[in-house]
């Protein structure tokens, strides 16, 4: 909802709610090899999820912002949210870390645990964006403050159920039947963030300007983790002061149409993620630096851009495959020293009155200390072509397109004997259609995987890629 409170400012309220109550899940994907180290070919229809296994989760989003332009030049926004999510999860799945029998379809442990969880998140911004003439020329500040908070305690259940599944492939997902499990204390988290951050944009002259900027952090959070057994509570606290974290940038006008910049920051952002002790990760520290060149055509309707950056990071978070955390999840190590680097080309826009195109391309490569990849599941190399038009006939209320969405290969290694889980590169074509009943209805047409490409989406488990499907949608606006 919307309304303009007087003729310089204007508010609105919204309330989002989202519920989904699902069967049937599973935490981690179909195991994926054989004792031998080959993969297993599953169907995509395959499930390693128990049939008691459930989760029922609804999100409540309050949110409202209210804007005041004081003149043509300045205006202050004020946003506030709030977010509730709250999850009851039943969870129950087969693991195998030594892999897969290919006779017999022994070798899977069935895990069962319950998440019961309601956490609340609050925000609050307040930016102030204006400009100013100094010098014959025309400058630009923003300042701005943001403070969030998230809070959760929910109780904990007894560990990890483990049970054995006889064979696999002849399981049906109901046998061993839901185990018990019973509370056994509570945690809670309260971690909040407070920034005060500012920037300027100076016009040094018509074709140079210098961006200046700094974000000052102060950041906590409080855990406490209470046993009933032995009616031991242990709180930890880890936070942050004053953190300075300071960015530069430069742009200058090649030509009209050519922009060339440059920019350097800083990086500090906490972690949420655990070790196998249990303990949290230190903060992501580190920095980076990009060099780019944008380029505008046709009145700003074409546009183009190239960059190439690399990143340096201390206490970048790395899965540990196969181990959890105590409380279940997935357990983490760090690694410092770390350089990412890579390229990315875009370009989006109209090359005529009826016809669209975005493509882009983008590489990235992340290695340690010692050159040795990190991350090898996430691709180096990834492509995105999309084009739309509009079909000169029924007073153009038709519009066609399709696009091509490409990545390179993923693997990762610590299989059975040593085995590599390898995904190699693949290409998705999808197609879309658009038809304009009216001035105020569309209707949508959706087809993704046109030809039924099998994928693994990850390679820690069989998580597969969805097979061919469709989408149909109306909109309408009043």
């Amino acid at each position: 909802v919307e309304a303009d409170l007087t003729e310089k400012t204007k508010a609105s309220l919204g309330l989002s709610y989202q519920k989904m109550d699902i069967s049937g899940i599973a935490r981690g994907g179909l195991p994926s090899f054989y004792t031998d180290g080959s993969l297993i070919d599953w169907s995509r229809s395959d499930s390693n999820a128990a049939s008691w296994s459930e989760s029922d989760r609804t999100t409540t989003a309050y949110f409202a912002d209210i804007e005041h332009q004081f003149n043509e030049r300045w205006k202050l926004k004020g946003a506030i949210s709030r977010t509730i999510t709250a999850s009851d999860e039943i969870v129950g799945y087969g693991y195998s870390r030594s892999g897969i029998n290919k006779e017999t379809g022994a070798g899977t442990l069935l895990y069962g645990s319950h998440w019961d969880y309601e956490p609340t998140q609050d925000l609050f911004n307040l930016t102030l964006n204006g400009s100013f003439d100094l010098l014959n020329q025309t400058h630009d500040v923003v300042l701005g403050t943001t403070y969030a908070r998230s809070k959760n305690k929910r109780p904990t259940y007894s560990g990890w159920s483990v049970n054995t599944l006889d064979n696999i492939f002849e399981w049906d997902g109901n046998t061993p039947t839901r185990p018990e499990m019973p509370i056994g204390g509570w945690y809670s988290n309260d971690e909040k963030s407070q920034s005060v951050f500012g920037a300027i944009r100076l016009k040094l002259a018509d074709p140079l300007a210098v961006i200046l900027g700094t974000r000052l952090e102060n950041w906590q959070r409080i855990d406490k983790d209470y046993t009933a057994s032995t009616q031991e509570l242990v709180p930890s606290t880890r936070e942050e002061k004053n953190k300075l974290i300071p960015y530069v940038g430069i742009t200058y006008d090649l030509t009209e149409q050519w922009t060339g910049y440059a920019s350097y920051t800083n990086i500090f952002l906490p972690q949420d993620k655990q070790t196998t002790t249990g303990s949290y990760i230190d903060p992501l520290v580190g920095n980076s630096t990009e060099l780019g060149i944008k380029g505008e055509f046709f009145d700003n309707q074409l546009n183009f851009g190239a960059a190439i950056y690399q990143t340096q990071e201390d206490n970048k978070s790395i899965a540990i495959e196969g181990e959890t955390a105590p409380n279940g999840s997935q357990a983490y190590r760090t690694e410092s020293g770390t350089k990412s680097r890579g390229f990315e080309l875009e370009t989006t826009g109209k090359l005529t009155d009826t016809w669209q195109l975005s493509a882009s391309f983008a590489r990235n490569l992340s290695q340690d200390k010692d050159g040795k990849n990190l991350n090898t599941s996430i691709p180096n190399n990834t492509a995105k072509l999309f084009t739309t038009y509009t079909l000169p006939y029924l007073n153009e209320a038709l519009t066609v397109g399709g696009g091509l969405r490409w990545q390179s290969e993923i693997y990762q290694d610590g299989g059975p004997n040593g085995a590599r889980f390898t995904q190699d590169s693949y290409a998705l074509v999808d197609l879309m259609a658009r038809y304009k009943i009216n001035e105020n209805l569309l209707v949508n047409f959706n087809l993704n995987n046109l030809f039924n490409e099998k994928y693994h989406l990850s390679t820690t488990n069989s998580y597969y890629g969805a097979p061919t499907n469709f989408r149909v949608g109306l909109k309408y606006d009043w």
